[in-house]
């Protein structure tokens, strides 16, 4: 299913290692600014933590 999705987006690298799509998430999240406490949010968000902020 993710080999899919992968080729389905069009990109170029021919294999993705799942471990890597962590480092790839936060990549895509700077080259297109968001900012980084919102992106440190957005990358515990998508590893499945709960972070609380207090």
């Amino acid at each position: 299913m993710f080999a899919l999705r992968v080729r389905r987006a069009g990109l170029r690298l021919r294999v993705i290692p799942l471990r890597n799509t962590r480092h790839m998430y936060g990549s895509l999240l700077v080259a297109l600014k968001v900012h980084s406490k919102v992106a440190q949010r957005k990358l515990s968000e998508a590893m499945g933590g709960s972070r609380t902020d207090g």
